[in-house]
């Protein structure tokens, strides 16, 4: 075929232009504009244009295509739903994802060329129309149906980046997973435990057998590092996650980011007879989705990383001042709805400087770490402990009348009297706190009030000799 190429990208245009002509198909121009794509295409009467949807110039790739009437494949890297569907009106003759596999490349232009083929074929012979219009239709769905893995993939890519936890961003992952391979069995394998071995965490499918976890020593794309379709288990490799006895083609993505392996996504594929170019498809759309899928969820666990470090105090392993303001002002507005109080613990350690004066800032530290410690192992589920600041700590306690809360004040109050803390093999003399409880039950309360009531409450207590709990009663 004579092949023009419209790509704005200079290194992928001298790329493409290469390995067309490597395949035994002519190169008649390059260009990285649609008006001169427009003129190449008049002047060299092309059989297939390669068209880059993004072009510099006043008009893009479908815009020209719809000027040009001649079959176009369109080379894209994402696009969104409604240039999907403007692509749809050229009619083209394929998609490529960008970067481009070579093989993927080659089954798209022989597609393409057995289209340009079966076309030629019933300006010819009206005889054998019922025939061709029946194989046109086959690489009409074939074409449709990557229009749909376009769509999918692009959802994948919108749908990671609105994810606030690894564990939605898996659940969405397993679902693009199955609408691009809708007629096989699978999971997403991830490490969760130990960094050899991959835990199931999402599975689909009809699968008729446990998943267990896949090892690196039994794995062959762990091994490998590298993506794998082919038949039995695994070329040979004892595969833990394909069904015993079953005869089935194995496709196994990698999922990995500048050298990490962030997991496995295995499907058992139900037509181990597919043809070639057939397999070629679903390894390259495999591979998009593993880079997809790889990217975002990268993404999902370095803003989950950066929420939590951003809410939790480093030292005691609390959550910090800020998390504490936004958790409070939740809790109220919770409170005025439901008509429930809000109880408020702040406490502060009696004589810290002390410490820190006599053993250094480091046994300081200690304190701080132990009480970080106990008190996050003497809050319910739904109770918030913080740091507040220094020496300084809040608690809160949605939905606790003051009896609950000067309760949990005074044993928090004995468990750090009984503490026993050591700092370089030495044992640090025994601390005690001075506790202030209150509830809030005023419904038209600020974060500010709240705590300025705790607060109030604390400095009765050390007014009183500290080592002690005072109790704040609501308003």
């Amino acid at each position: 075929m004579r092949i023009l190429i419209v790509e704005d990208e200079a290194l992928i245009a001298r790329d493409l232009a290469t390995t067309v002509e490597s395949f035994g198909h002519a190169v008649v121009g390059v260009t990285s504009s649609g008006e001169d794509a427009l003129t190449l295409a008049a002047t060299q009467q092309p059989d297939l244009v390669l068209m880059d949807i993004r072009l510099s110039g006043s008009l893009d790739g479908i815009a020209t295509a719809q000027q040009m009437h001649i079959p176009t494949v369109y080379l894209t890297a994402h696009a969104d739903d409604e240039t999907m569907r403007r692509a749809a009106t050229t009619q083209p003759a394929g998609y490529l994802l960008k970067p481009f596999d070579e093989r993927a490349l080659w089954s798209t232009l022989e597609l393409a060329a057995h289209r340009s083929y079966l076309e030629h074929q019933l300006q010819i012979s009206e005889a054998s129309l019922r025939e061709r219009n029946a194989e046109l239709e086959v690489v009409l769905r074939a074409q449709e149906r990557r229009i749909i893995e376009l769509s999918i993939l692009g959802n994948l890519g919108r749908a990671l980046t609105s994810c606030a936890t690894v564990e939605q961003g898996y659940t969405v992952i397993a679902h693009a997973a199955q609408q691009l391979f809708p007629e096989v069995a699978g999971g997403l394998y991830v490490a969760c435990h130990t960094p050899n071995t991959l835990d199931p965490v999402v599975v689909w499918g009809s699968a008729p057998h446990p998943h267990p976890p896949l090892h690196a020593a039994h794995c062959r794309v762990l091994r490998e590092q590298r993506n794998f379709l082919g038949a039995g288990t695994c070329g040979g490799c004892r595969c833990e996650a394909l069904p015993p006895g079953m005869s089935t083609d194995a496709l196994c993505v990698l999922l990995s980011v500048a050298g990490e392996t962030l997991g496995v996504i295995h499907t058992h594929l139900m037509t181990p007879d597919s043809t070639g170019v057939a397999k070629a498809l679903q390894r390259q759309l495999a591979m998009a989705l593993g880079e997809q899928a790889a990217l975002g969820l990268a993404n999902v666990r370095l803003r989950a990383t950066l929420r939590e470090q951003a809410i939790r105090d480093p030292l005691t392993g609390l959550m910090n001042r800020r998390y504490l303001e936004e958790t409070l002002m939740r809790e109220l507005r919770r409170a005025s709805r439901d008509c429930y109080p809000v109880g408020v613990i702040m406490l502060d350690v009696d004589h810290f400087k002390r410490i820190n004066d006599t053993y250094g800032h480091d046994a300081g530290d200690s304190v701080l770490r132990a009480l970080g410690v106990l008190l996050g192992g003497m809050v319910r589920a739904e109770d918030v402990a913080c740091r507040y600041g220094g020496e300084e700590f809040v608690l809160i306690l949605p939905a606790a009348p003051i009896a609950v809360v000067a309760d949990r004040a005074e044993a928090i109050r004995n468990a750090i009297s009984s503490l026993e803390i050591a700092h370089d093999n030495l044992a640090l003399p025994p601390i005690t706190a001075s506790l202030g409880a209150s509830v809030v039950a005023n419904p038209q309360a600020s974060i500010s009030d709240a705590l300025a009531q705790a607060d109030a409450a604390l400095y009765a207590a050390k007014r009183a000799g500290r080592n002690r709990v005072v109790t704040q009663e609501p308003d």
